[in-house]
């Protein structure tokens, strides 16, 4: 490697000769006129230099470049020395070997994937905000998030990013902000929603502000921390008087009523057949609830213009249900209630309920018009009010995969009828033996899908 190194310099030396290092001799030398003395003193009191100091003064112009071309020179011979004499010095395996103590070190071998590592994955802290003030405990907790929701941006070339105000936000925050604790919680980064609010926000009601890291990192989106229910408890503890009381558990859509729209109309409403009269014959004997996955303001609504006789005792919202693989469940066992006392009545119960053993399946409705699903059911609820049966769940698992209110009708049918011939047989056993013996006896105990509905009807 010094070789080639040296074979360089000499061929750069030989191209760049400098006149000032290297002389040379003419053979004829240069022949200059001679003159007098006088004419040389007039040379030297004149301005204009004589042809050998010019010449000389455009050799020292020259100087930096010569002395750039050697600092280049310089350069590259050291660095060229420098890996000679690094490769000289080790090889690949030394240098693998006398790293392998600071790669091991580090944990992270070059397969792994960093993506996976769980480190910035849930919200900065357990809790986000500070204790509510005792006086304010009863003060409802709006939480807003920021793009196409308050505001919206987009991006282009020319212009870069730009912001627009959704029409009446101000008015809506400055309404809102005399009721609720207003806090925007975002999945963009802190800086940028500082910024924001502090534009948006002119009358100062937002009371805080979530960004990023306050999200909870999951499948590459960033999830605002409401998977869960509100509260451990979401009703308050039952009066000691209605221990014995059924909770009924009613979903809104597609179950009690139906909410289309349309580019005409907006956003219509239908009750559904007969669900005036379900909720006040069902209200004298059951504790009802009524449990969405709608807005509160949405329920609210609802429910105070369908509840005419104020027969339902609770209603739960959004906010009351669990969020999972993008679907808002009903958790019933957030509701404070014995589970073998609760009955969740549904279009759609399997799909949205966590406690399949307490569903009462019903036909979703879709503004059918000769629709009696709602008022079919009456008689079973009412029987098992009055006969409060000890596990709730026992009695619907035995109408798993039937339709309960005409199963109930033809269990009920049947018991009649054994019922009728046992009493006849007590009171003629002679006449009436026979006719139990082919009849009475298969439905006790020679059909078993008999057997099991009377005895599920004995239980109730």
């Amino acid at each position: 490697m010094s070789i080639v190194a040296r074979r360089i310099l000499s061929i750069l030396l030989k191209r760049n000769k400098n006149p000032r290092l290297y002389s040379t001799v003419s053979a004829n030398g240069t022949r200059e006129r001679i003159v007098s003395s006088s004419i040389l003193g007039e040379q030297l009191a004149s301005s204009t230099p004589p042809p050998e100091i010019a010449a000389a003064a455009g050799r020292v112009g020259g100087k930096p470049l010569s002395f750039l071309k050697y600092t280049v020179l310089a350069a590259f011979t050291g660095g060229v020395a420098t890996a000679g004499y690094a490769t000289y010095a080790y090889t690949l395996q030394e240098v693998d070997e006398k790293t392998k103590a600071f790669r091991a070190s580090a944990k992270v071998s070059v397969g792994d994937d960093l993506v996976s590592f769980d480190e910035f994955t849930e919200p900065l802290s357990e809790k986000l905000l500070p204790d509510p003030h005792p006086l304010e405990k009863n003060t409802f907790t709006l939480v807003l998030d920021l793009n196409e929701t308050l505001l919206y941006s987009n991006w282009n070339r020319d212009r870069g990013w730009r912001t627009f105000k959704r029409p009446g936000v101000n008015d809506f925050l400055e309404h809102l902000g005399q009721f609720y604790e207003i806090i925007v919680y975002s999945d963009q980064q802190e800086m940028e929603v500082d910024s924001i609010v502090n534009r948006l926000d002119e009358k100062q009601v937002i009371s805080y502000r979530l960004s990023r890291p306050a999200t909870r990192y999951k499948d590459g989106k960033h999830y605002r921390e409401f998977t869960e229910p509100l509260s451990e408890k979401l009703l308050p503890d039952l009066h000691p008087l209605a221990k014995n009381t059924f909770t009924l558990v009613l979903d809104l859509n597609e179950t009690l009523l139906y909410s289309n729209w349309n580019r005409d109309r907006g956003w219509r409403t239908f009750k559904r057949p007969g669900v005036n009269d379900f909720l006040e014959h069902v209200g004298q004997f059951y504790e009802i609830i009524v449990y969405s996955d709608q807005q509160e303001m949405e329920v609210d609504s609802i429910v105070n213009r369908l509840d005419e006789k104020q027969v339902i005792s609770y209603r739960l919202s959004r906010p009351a249900t669990r969020y999972k693989d993008g679907k808002h469940y009903r958790d019933l066992s957030k509701l404070n209630r014995d589970p073998s006392r609760i009955l969740y009545l549904s279009g759609n119960a399997l799909k949205n309920c966590l406690q399949p053993e307490n569903c009462v399946p019903l036909k979703p409705w879709k503004c059918e018009t000769e629709d009696t699903a709602l008022v079919d059911l009456i008689p079973f609820l009412e029987y098992v009010a009055y006969n409060n049966p000890a596990d709730i769940r026992k009695v619907l698992a035995s109408y798993q995969g039937r339709d309960i209110a005409k199963e109930f009708i033809e269990r009920t049918k049947e018991y009649q009828s054994v019922f009728t011939m046992f009493v006849r047989l007590l009171s003629d056993p002679i006449n009436t033996r026979g006719e139990w013996r082919g009849r009475g006896n298969r439905a006790v105990s020679g059909d078993a899908d008999s057997k099991v509905s009377l005895r599920m009807l004995a239980n109730l």
